[in-house]
């Protein structure tokens, strides 16, 4: 028989330890002492389990699809490494059915028999279990964090992610990028500036998203939204309006005064379309001349 291992990790920091080498010892170790040829390893390195579009997976995938009749086995260390969601699990074994291939586990009695089925889904839906409590666990901890003032996401532009001495994540204002971010929110407050001149103007001062690029209109008016610029952490979803716990990159009376500023171009724009509409467009055109 010819067997095809899979080996996966779920983060990045993890590819780092022995977990993956270790992982692929044991399977080649398990396909000796069945008497199985290794036909080939795939190695997932920090992608997610939460879902079946892993790229190492598809290619295991097919590459099985490309030697049909060929491969008998996908092994993997233990089910938990191959899904953890019951819906994936269920799709992806479904699918090594119609290759005409099996799933066997190093460290689980998993096999074609009544009994060896039945541990399978048994051990299928304890992984999501598993699964389910640790993204609730997180949940709750993302929830108690910015409760405390503590921004847990992806800093938003003219902020960094840091950890602080005592391992808490929060975050703080970009030195390069913040004094740029200000500007925009002071320019836009006054209120003789349209969004698009304002970026036009900081854009020239050298504002760039965290890529390189020039930031869009969209992602700007979104910036100038963002109550997180003025310390204000705003989570509707779970009922968050709190102070934040880092230095805001503009202070509220300046953010107010932008949400204002936005408010009457809205307005504006709005009673501008409502005449169009109204007057079929013609309202501009001024009076016909007489012939």
């Amino acid at each position: 028989m010819r067997a095809v291992i899979y080996c996966r990790v779920s983060t990045q920091q993890q590819t780092k330890n022995l977990n993956l080498p270790a992982q692929r010892k044991e399977c080649v170790r398990f396909c000796e002492a069945q008497g199985w040829t290794v036909a080939r390893v795939f190695v997932e390195r920090g992608e997610s389990v939460k879902s079946a579009d892993r790229t190492e997976l598809t290619r295991l995938l097919d590459y099985c699809r490309e030697n049909l009749g060929r491969i008998d086995v996908m092994l993997v260390y233990s089910l938990d490494r191959f899904a953890r969601n019951s819906y994936d699990h269920h799709a992806v074994r479904a699918h090594l059915g119609r290759l005409g291939m099996t799933l066997r586990a190093v460290t689980q009695p998993i096999d074609e028999t009544p009994t060896g089925k039945l541990m399978e889904g048994m051990l299928a839906a304890i992984a999501q279990f598993d699964n389910d409590q640790r993204a609730e666990k997180t949940t709750l901890g993302m929830k108690e964090a910015l409760s405390r003032g503590r921004w847990t996401f992806p800093a938003p532009l003219g902020f960094r992610n840091v950890h602080r001495p005592d391992s808490t994540k929060t975050i703080e204002t970009d030195p390069e990028i913040a004094p740029l971010a200000r500007r925009a929110f002071e320019l836009y407050a006054k209120g003789n500036h349209s969004k698009r001149e304002v970026l036009d103007q900081v854009t020239i001062l050298g504002l760039r998203t965290k890529r390189g690029n020039k930031m869009s209109a969209q992602s700007f008016g979104q910036m100038l939204k963002h109550p997180l610029y003025a310390g204000r952490i705003r989570n509707d979803k779970w009922g968050i309006d709190v102070q934040g716990g880092f230095e805001p990159i503009v202070d509220e009376h300046t953010f107010h005064r932008a949400q204002l500023a936005m408010r009457k171009a809205a307005s504006s724009s709005a009673s501008a379309t409502t005449r169009t509409s109204r007057c079929g467009g013609s309202c501009a055109a001024g009076p016909a001349t007489a012939r």
